[in-house]
Formats: C-alpha cells, sequence, structure tokens
C-alpha cells in the first residue's frame, strides 16, 4: 500500500517528511479504523476536510490475486474513511470493471451513492479539445478547420479516443515546431505524413524501437511485457514493477 502526504505532516520539516510518512503506513496498518482513531487523537483543523483519491483503482484487482488479504484490508479502510464526517473518498476506474467490486462486502453499496459515469466528449467539445490550445498567446499557434473535421471523423470509432487524439497531436505539434515556422498550424498535409490517427502512435513506437539493437530490443520486450497486465477481453491493467525485477527476468544488469 502506498501512502502520500496526507496533510497530516505538510508543517514537519522536509528530511523529516519519510519518517512521518513511515509512521503513517504503521498507524494504518492496525486495522480497518485506524484512519478514523488517527483523526480522532490528531483532528484536522475547524473547517478542514481530509479527501483521498485513489486513481486506477482497477489495479487493485490485479493486486488482489497477489495478496488478497492486503487488498481487502485496504478496501475496509476506505470505507471506515469514508464513514467519518470529515472524509471524503473518491476513486476512479475503469467502467469494465464495477462488477468486479462486488468481491468486496459494502464497496458497491458505496459507489452506488456517488457514481459518476464520464460521458463521452461531444462533436463540439472535441473540437475545443484540438484547437484551443495551440491558439493560447504562449503558444501561438494555430490548426486548420479542415485537419479538425478529419480528426473529429477519425476519432468517432474510437473507444479509447482522448489518449490517441492527445499522442496525434503533440505529434503534429512537435513537427510544426521543429520545421521552424513563426506561427505553426497544424493540418491536414502533417496528419497524412503521420498515417493518420491509427497509425501514428504504431509508427512512432516502430520507430523507437528500430533504434535499438538486437540486445535492446530484446530487454525493450521483456519490459513490455512486464508492465502489462494480460487479462480476458479488453482488460489490461499496468502492472508496477521494479526496474531490478525486469533486469533479473532479461538477464542484464
Amino acid at each position: 500500500m502506498l501512502i502520500r502526504d496526507t496533510g497530516m505532516g505538510r508543517d514537519c520539516p522536509t528530511d523529516e517528511q519519510p519518517a512521518r510518512i513511515a509512521a503513517l503506513e504503521e498507524d494504518l496498518r492496525r486495522g480497518s479504523r485506524a484512519l478514523n482513531w488517527r483523526l480522532g487523537v490528531q483532528p484536522l483543523a475547524p473547517g478542514e476536510r481530509l479527501l483521498i483519491l485513489v486513481d486506477q483503482f482497477e489495479e487493485l484487482f490485479r493486486f488482489q490475486r497477489d495478496d488478497a488479504e492486503e487488498a481487502a484490508a485496504f478496501v475496509a479502510l476506505l470505507l471506515a474513511a469514508y464513514s467519518h464526517p470529515d472524509c471524503y473518498v473518491v476513486i476512479t476506474m475503469r467502467s469494465e470493471f464495477l462488477g468486479d467490486c462486488s468481491r468486496y462486502p459494502d464497496l458497491p453499496e458505496a459507489i452506488n451513492t456517488g457514481l459518476f459515469l464520464t460521458p463521452r466528449l461531444s462533436p463540439e467539445q472535441l473540437a475545443d479539445a484540438i484547437q484551443l490550445p495551440p491558439r493560447l498567446p504562449e503558444y501561438g499557434g494555430d490548426v486548420s478547420d479542415g485537419l479538425v473535421r478529419r480528426l473529429l471523423i477519425e476519432v468517432a470509432h474510437e473507444q479509447d479516443q482522448l489518449p490517441l487524439l492527445q499522442h496525434l497531436l503533440m505529434r503534429l505539434w512537435d513537427g510544426a515546431v521543429a520545421a521552424g515556422l513563426e506561427r505553426p498550424v497544424l493540418d491536414e498535409d502533417s496528419l497524412a505524413a503521420l498515417g493518420g490517427l491509427d497509425a501514428a502512435l504504431d509508427r512512432h513506437a516502430d520507430g523507437a524501437f528500430a533504434e535499438l539493437d538486437p540486445d535492446q530490443r530484446a530487454i525493450a520486450e521483456t519490459l513490455f511485457r512486464a508492465l502489462t497486465e494480460r487479462a480476458e477481453g479488453e482488460r489490461d491493467t499496468r502492472r508496477p514493477v521494479k526496474v531490478s525485477e525486469v533486469a533479473d527476468v532479461a538477464g542484464v544488469p
């Protein structure tokens, strides 16, 4: 369980923070109501609240296969904190993992009290996401209307549209800046040069992979296999792993 600064030790000197965080982690391992107890003996200032944000909660279901007891303790800790009047708990999770939450008693009920399913962006919102950043005064660029229309068509059939779109736009912008134009403009010609939305990421990855020598390619393959937890359907999740573990598997220093 990774414990980040909760704000309880924010006034201590920087060199003392690791010790404070270690002590807090030890306290939180004492039981499901450990955080509630901690807030009882060290209450927040009047008017303050504690927000606990757990990003990519779906990784819990990968972790529980390795340590079911630890995963259950983490969920119990969150549920107990959720019952505290000064605590707010927010988790983010891919929607296809919602059904897995039923493995833990009371977790589905807690989620149901405040479920928010992030909607897809409308075409107008997507157009803004494409056009507005380059037009900011500090960048002084622009996006052609033709490119905006083309991208709206290409992302319409993509489920994970935003990460692909973000990567593509970053590549287009880097190319326009590298061309040395006084006013970088992203257009359909630059999109075609990258192969369109579907091919841009693949070509970028293939290009980076091609720069490696044979030994490095073997290491890269081992690394990316280690970083991904394969599952049935399209439920793959990332798998945090130490560099030393990857080196051991790859047989390199």
